[in-house]
């Protein structure tokens, strides 16, 4: 999971395209009560720098 969350961190259009598709499923369905991509990237920005491979 922090993998897939670096790549949407590292690629701006396929993050743009994942909010795309998350966010029409929050509306119908509720947030996730599981970890989700906002969560895994706060994790990565705070135990790598910046610019720093995961």
């Amino acid at each position: 999971a922090i993998l897939m969350a670096d790549a949407l961190l590292r690629d701006e259009n396929a993050f743009k395209l994942w909010k795309m598709i998350y966010e029409p499923t929050v509306y119908f369905v509720g947030k996730t009560d599981d970890l989700y991509v906002d969560d895994y990237i706060k994790l990565i920005m705070e135990i790598f720098f910046p610019n720093e491979s995961v």
